[in-house]
């Protein structure tokens, strides 16, 4: 894919949506953006989170869901935006590119149901990370 806009609905099923090296995307906006039911966000490009609240499984759509920032891809995180997950099966964050969180405020990757596996990179400019 070359770019796309996400500012609300649900990405689920077994597939994988993956955004190429060189391409950009955004997550932002207030509406609820939910990844479900074992969905795979793939990230070789330049991803933002942009504001408001990343979910993984948040209607209890059957399994967790992983987003993966390949090594070579950026993965920002401006301002408020968290990463929050509501139901047991765990969901993850598999960063191998660089992590990077800008703007004020505080992005949280919620309790211990989204997991943040880090092999890459992770770059706090401002704000906190937690």
């Amino acid at each position: 894919m070359n770019g796309f806009v996400w500012t609300g609905g649900t990405m689920t099923g077994s597939g994988t949506t993956h955004l190429g090296a060189g391409a950009t995307a955004n997550i932002g906006g207030a509406a609820n953006k939910d990844l479900a039911a074992g969905r795979v966000l793939e990230n070789a490009g330049t991803l933002v989170i942009s504001g408001g609240t990343l979910f993984f499984n948040l209607n209890n759509l059957g399994g967790g869901a992983i987003l993966n920032n390949l090594a070579g891809a950026e993965l920002e995180i401006q301002g408020d935006s968290d990463l929050n997950h509501n139901f047991a099966t765990v969901s993850a964050v598999n960063n191998a590119g660089l992590l990077r969180k800008t703007g004020g405020g505080e992005t949280q990757f919620s309790s211990s149901r989204v997991a943040l596996n880090n092999s890459g990179l992770v770059e706090v400019v401002e704000g906190t990370l937690r």
